[in-house]
């Protein structure tokens, strides 16, 4: 476990106060720099349900990016918490991962062809990072409000626009745990509380954090 800071070394970590309490982000976004041998000594360190799961992707970037973002979950938790061990998952009914031995850490991964990002908190929290969208009408339709539409209509940037709005909506609903169990456009993020977000214009992502 301790090798995992090495391994990640190019990691980023960002601390901010959500509804008065700290949260740390991690971000992992130098997907080059793994070779096969250094993604094999992540591999080792995950339980065996994870390792299977990895081994059933076919994309490799797929399987690169399931392996990386439990090594990044390590880390966090070794930085934030110095917890080197004790890392097993119970799930609730929508298969959201909680920590057995420590019920009151709440974290949460995600991933694009971008990168990685690990959210981590003492308090329910949800995050989400996206390669930007490219604008697309029905897509908005589909997922916006018409509030939201309405302020994406009067943005410079529309592809930008609608990445921001979808990350602080996935984000949202990974912090509820719940899943998408509504529709997306019943929910108009701009009447929301309590969201971090952070655009990364020279590698074109945007993360968002909930909690």
């Amino acid at each position: 476990m301790n090798s995992v800071t090495g391994l990640l070394k190019d990691y980023s970590i960002e601390k901010t106060h959500l509804n008065g309490k700290l949260i740390n982000v991690f971000t992992y976004t130098a997907l080059e720099q793994i070779n096969d041998e250094m993604l094999d000594m992540m591999f080792k360190i995950m339980p065996v349900n994870r390792q299977i799961s990895a081994k059933r992707y076919r994309n490799e970037l797929d399987k690169k990016l399931c392996i990386v973002s439990y090594a990044l979950f390590v880390l966090a938790m070794q930085k934030t918490f110095s917890i080197y061990d004790s890392y097993e998952f119970t799930f609730n009914e929508n298969n959201k991962p909680f920590l057995k031995s420590f019920p009151g850490i709440h974290f949460n991964i995600s991933h694009c062809k971008v990168g990685v990002a690990c959210a981590i908190a003492t308090e329910k929290i949800g995050v989400d990072i996206q390669d930007i969208i490219k604008y697309d009408k029905k897509l908005a339709a589909a997922i916006c409000s018409q509030k939201e539409i309405e302020m994406m209509n009067k943005a410079v940037d529309k592809d930008l626009e609608l990445t921001k709005i979808w990350t602080m909506k996935e984000s949202y609903f990974k912090m509820l745990g719940t899943g998408l169990i509504e529709p997306l456009t019943d929910v108009n993020v701009y009447e929301l509380d309590n969201f971090y977000q952070k655009i990364n214009s020279r590698e074109n992502y945007v993360l968002s954090v909930a909690i």
